[in-house]
C-alpha cells in the first residue's frame, strides 16, 4: 500500500494500542520513528542517547519504553510530547521488552 522511509536498519516495531502510530527502532541512527500510521508519514524522529532494539508502550498508548542495547539501558518516552523522560539503568545488554501490569 506505501513504502515509508525510517531507516537503514527498522529492526523492531511496535504499533501503538489505538493503532495510530507506529514506533520503529532505527539502531544505526539511534532514534525512535513515529510514524502516523493513517496518513502514512513520519511524524517524529527521537533521537536517543544508544542504539535502540526492543520497543513497548503501555495500554493507554501514553508511553513508550525502548532498550538501549549498547547503554544498559531503557529509555521512556512521553508519546503526548514526543520526548524522551526518563532514562533506566538496566545493566546487560536489553533487548526484547514487554508491558506487565
Amino acid at each position: 500500500v506505501a513504502e515509508i522511509a525510517v531507516g537503514k536498519v527498522p529492526i523492531r516495531v511496535r504499533f501503538t494500542p489505538d493503532g495510530r502510530r507506529v514506533l520503529v527502532a532505527d539502531n544505526p541512527a539511534r532514534r525512535l520513528v513515529v510514524v502516523d500510521a493513517g496518513r502514512r508519514v513520519v511524524e517524529a524522529r527521537i533521537d536517543l542517547d544508544g542504539a535502540p532494539i526492543g520497543v513497548t508502550t503501555d495500554p493507554a498508548g501514553d508511553r513508550a519504553w525502548v532498550s538501549l542495547v549498547d547503554r544498559a539501558r531503557v529509555v521512556e518516552i512521553d508519546l503526548r510530547r514526543l520526548a524522551v523522560v526518563r532514562s533506566i539503568a538496566t545493566g546487560g545488554r536489553p533487548d526484547g521488552i514487554a508491558w506487565s501490569p
